[in-house]
């Protein structure tokens, strides 16, 4: 006599559906498009393979699958280095009301201070809290190394007298009391240090051995184009000596250290950089 197990099957069913449901199964897809177009992807990008991508747009889809798992504490480490401007700003709105703790290290000083909270300085061997945004610690930090400084100053001169005054009465057996009671005190002393400034400028200075004209570079009906994507169609622009420009848009560009060091002993008159403060810390971003 068979069993019959319908009642089963559609139970286990049911089962496996609320499951689905409550792991976000049919909205994931929608969801990942969110994200995917949140930080720059087209919609006709998202049947593309991977492997077709930059490296630049790779990192966008890490960026994008590490959003959608949802961890309870998500680590970014650079997240904006591979971000045009739109897609900054989505992801800080992303981060704003994201439900999970946030851990952040990045360059990008507009980025932190329109996502975070609090910042902590690693310094010295030490970690150090700042209730608040990147701004606020900046400000919070000079006053407490001046508060530091000054308790510094000020045990210095303290240690000075004390120092005198056993010197001076080291020998006096009627004073002798006072003088091991000085020492004492100088032994448990909670020594306040001196501040001292880490942040070490970088300096460069940009040559060249031959001025360049009025006119660096004339674009007359320029175009340029990939396959099917088109950079630049009939374009017109001209470049003076002495313009800084700066190029905002979609990019999957990555320069290292080296190669900016290359390019600014190179002593050239014209210079095209590509985002070239994404791996440089904020020391060497100031320079």
């Amino acid at each position: 006599m068979e069993t019959d197990h319908s009642e089963e099957i559609i139970n286990r069913l049911a089962f496996l559906q609320d499951r689905f449901e409550s792991q976000e199964g049919y909205t994931i897809k929608a969801k990942a498009e969110e994200v995917l177009e949140g930080i720059g992807f087209k919609t006709s990008d998202l049947e593309k393979p991977l492997r077709t991508f930059s490296g630049g747009w790779r990192m966008r889809v890490m960026l994008a699958k590490l959003l959608l798992e949802k961890p309870s504490l998500l680590m970014l480490d650079e997240p904006t280095n591979h971000l045009d401007l739109p897609s900054i700003q989505w992801v800080e709105n992303y981060l704003k009301t994201y439900e999970g703790a946030v851990v952040v290290v990045s360059h990008d000083q507009t980025f932190l201070d329109n996502c975070i909270s609090s910042t902590v300085e690693v310094a010295s061997q030490t970690l150090t809290l700042y209730p608040g945004n990147y701004s606020f610690y900046k400000e919070e930090k000079v006053e407490r190394m001046e508060i530091q400084q000054n308790a510094y100053e000020n045990q210095q001169q303290m240690i000075k007298q004390t120092e005198k005054f056993i010197e001076r009465f080291r020998a006096k057996a009627t004073k002798s009391n006072q003088v091991q009671s000085r020492i004492k005190a100088l032994d448990r002393m909670d020594k306040v240090h001196e501040v001292v400034n880490d942040e070490v400028s970088v300096n460069f200075k940009f040559k060249f051995s031959q001025k360049s004209g009025r006119d660096v570079v004339i674009l007359d009906q320029v175009s340029k184009a990939y396959g099917d994507l088109v950079i630049l169609k009939n374009t017109t622009a001209r470049i003076e000596r002495g313009d800084k420009i700066a190029l905002i848009g979609a990019n999957g560009g990555e320069k290292s250290r080296v190669a900016l060091a290359k390019t600014l002993i190179s002593e050239a008159n014209f210079l095209l950089l590509d985002e070239p403060t994404n791996h440089l810390d904020f020391q060497s971003v100031k320079f």
